[in-house]
């Protein structure tokens, strides 16, 4: 018993925790099965039997080396146990299960009293064979996806029993891969078995596979254990790694294959999910039947307001028109988003469903797509609703011209940056929103909407009045923005249409088709008090925007004074956003930490902490709101800011009642990051 004496802390570690993982589990089903708690139970102390007796080995309670035949002795007993749990589980007749497991305990009594040394390679061997054999008889007879995994499994095992003596005898190298091999095929058969095998012998829709899937899945993993076993026993060395590297890969690739290939059937059983799936469809064919029903009346009031701003074209100033638009936006933005909110619930709640056919998670993330074009639409006519009433603040012009320009870089998009610091007064939100319209402008100028397109900043100053199209530069200095395209222009029928609201050349109503793209760059042109500037023909466009600078009085300075030493998470599933965030609090002397999901960040903060999360609310399988309320658990003290594109009012609603009060709109300016963190930190 020299060489198991000799196994190292981690070999041990690794069967220790495979099977606590599979006692739990066992745990778990017999807390789920009223049924069958009691073989759940046996199960679960039969696995956690032989880590026991392996902690008893890792503290020097238990010394194999000095008493190895009381060792021997205590390992048999884990068979008696197996046997019970598993004649129980699949209701073998009373007269065999009654006889099968004393059996076994008799015989392991005879085997180690004549020959202790290969008592439990036998009997070992002999149990997992007649959990193959279980197994492989319900498979034969249910088809079941999990009973061929085991039954693969316990040949696999029972051929591993086979060596233990034999790899005692040859080195403790090859015992110690006889030891991780077990652990890996353990814990394989629970993940991709026993997870789902206590649905089969329930008969709740369990995942039926192909006979001939079957038989070769099994033959895969028992020729690779027997190949490994054979070279085991055929070599003269204790050193059989490449073999075993090549077994255990193979054995992998067959596990995941027969995984992936079932994947879409392996959902978790609810009774009632035809109930819930009706009521459900029932609810959105309701809401959606509203919907139409109110799109209708939208249509025909905004047709009307339509012809009452074109019968007007001719006699009212053009800004007269962008302020009547912007009531209108109000109004509409407001009804749209009480309509919208219900949908995305119901949507949002069919998307979670782990039980819903292809077919309508396909039809449901249509319709969110299609919701969230809407909210596009309707943050675009926001922007005009609030018409006078920005705050404005210094920006950087290279920054705002950066992060507008970070979501095409797989594009043929070219910055140009001639001075490193220009300072204007303005919004950036509006100006980043404006930006963003102009970008997406020039690469819809080609066919292929790849570009190449040009931004350029710098300072020009003025000596005289200089004309523009919307607009006149008194002599000064100002930040100039170019966006430029070497598109087809804009054709002269319709140059001075392009800025009226609701005006599109595009034949498809999309949120880049509305017409309300370039009225929203005239209006936050006009509010930032600037003048834009165009310039087509045949061979591009130039969109030149004009705003007056300001000094730098201390600038950089309030922004390091916003810096400190604290410990900011961002959890964002945009890679951009995490970027620029992480380089303006890290420059700001903060410790940041990233994720890109709930999930990943619940993980994150189970064993670090954050003095202030950046949390993002629109984020796949896990929205803010779920990941806010995990947090709250784990960090109940941590501080919290909304950085989202928009909320819904049910949203804004849903995160105050736990508190969430700190919102900052996307995008947002470094001042604005560093402000918000830091008032959040002190208060």
């Amino acid at each position: 018993m020299k060489n198991i004496s000799e196994l190292t802390p981690i070999i041990r570690i690794i069967v220790i925790v495979v099977s606590t993982y599979m006692a739990t589990f066992m745990t778990v089903q017999a807390i789920n099965d009223s049924q069958r708690r009691r073989y759940f139970l046996c199960f679960a102390v039969t696995w956690f039997y032989l880590p026991l007796l392996e902690i008893l080995i890792f503290f020097n309670v238990l010394d194999p080396m000095t008493n190895p035949k009381q060792y021997e002795l205590l390992r048999l007993f884990w068979g008696f146990g197996y046997i019970i749990s598993l004649t129980g589980l699949f209701e073998v007749r009373n007269v065999y299960k009654k006889f099968l497991a004393p059996a076994i305990l008799l015989s392991s009594l005879l085997l180690w009293y004549f020959n202790w040394m290969i008592a439990t390679t036998v009997i070992y061997t002999i149990v997992f064979g007649i959990g193959a054999l279980l197994h492989g008889q319900y498979f034969l007879k249910k088809r079941g996806y999990a009973s061929v995994i085991l039954c693969a499994s316990s040949v696999a095992l029972a051929l591993l029993c086979t060596t233990f003596l034999y790899s005692m005898q040859k080195g403790t190298e090859t015992l110690s891969l006889g030891y991780i091999h077990y652990a890996i095929i353990s814990f394989l058969s629970v993940v991709f078995g026993w997870t789902h095998f206590p649905r089969e012998i329930k008969e709740q829709i369990p995942v039926q596979m192909n006979i001939k899937h079957g038989i070769i899945f099994f033959s895969v993993i028992v020729l690779a254990e027997i190949a490994y076993t054979l070279d085991l026993f055929l070599s003269e060395e204790d050193n059989i790694t490449s073999t075993y590297i090549t077994a255990m890969l193979i054995q992998l690739f067959a596990f995941f294959v027969i995984y992936f290939f079932h994947r879409h059937n392996l959902v978790i059983y609810a009774a009632n999910v035809t109930e819930l799936l009706d009521e459900r469809t029932k609810d959105l064919r309701d809401a959606q039947e509203k919907l139409a029903q109110y799109n209708e009346v939208l249509e025909e009031k905004v047709e009307d307001q339509s012809q009452e701003i074109l019968s007007k074209a001719e006699v009212i100033e053009r800004q007269r028109r962008l302020e009547m638009a912007a009531r209108t936006a109000g109004q509409t933005s407001h009804d749209i988003q009480n309509n919208l909110t219900p949908i995305l619930t119901i949507v949002d709640e069919l998307l979670k469903s782990t039980q819903s056919p292809d077919k309508v998670k396909q039809l449901t993330t249509k319709i969110k797509s299609q919701t969230q074009g809407l909210f596009e639409l309707n943050s675009q006519m926001l922007t005009l609703s609030r018409r006078g009433r920005i705050e404005l603040s210094p920006i950087n012009l290279k920054e705002i011209i950066t992060s507008a320009a970070d979501p095409h870089l797989g594009k043929d998009l070219h910055l140009i940056n001639a001075e490193e610091n220009i300072w204007i007064n303005g919004s950036w939100h509006q100006l980043s929103r404006a930006m963003t319209n102009l970008i997406f402008n020039a690469f819809e100028s080609y066919p292929n909407h790849n570009g190449p397109v040009t931004i350029r900043s710098c300072t020009k100053t003025l000596t005289q009045v200089q004309h523009c199209f919307l607009g006149v530069l008194e002599p000064k200095t100002y930040g100039m923005i170019e966006v430029n395209d070497n598109g087809s222009g804009i054709p002269n029928t319709i140059l001075e249409k392009i800025f009226d609201p609701y005006f599109s050349s595009k034949s498809n109503y999309t949120s880049s088709g509305s017409g309300l793209g370039l009225s929203i760059v005239a209006a936050v042109v006009d509010d930032m008090n600037g003048v834009l500037d165009l310039k087509t023909s045949s061979e591009g466009t130039t969109f030149t925007l004009y705003f007056p600078t300001i000094s730098d009085p201390g600038i950089l300075q309030d922004e390091k004074d916003l810096g400190g030493n604290e410990t900011i998470m961002v959890i964002d599933d945009d890679e951009t956003i995490l970027n620029r965030l992480e380089k303006i609090f890290k420059d700001s002397g903060y410790t940041v930490i990233l994720s890109s999901s709930g999930p990943e960040a619940i993980k994150i903060l189970q064993v670090e902490s954050a003095d202030l999360i950046f949390l993002d609310y629109e984020m796949p399988n896990m929205n803010g709101l779920a990941t806010y309320y995990a947090i709250l658990h784990i960090r109940p003290s941590c501080r919290v800011v909304i950085h989202s594109s928009f909320l819904t009012e049910n949203d804004t609603n849903e995160l105050a009642k736990l508190g969430a009060k700190n919102l900052l709109p996307k995008p947002a300016s470094p001042l604005e990051l560093l402000k918000t963190a830091r008032n959040t930190l002190d208060n």
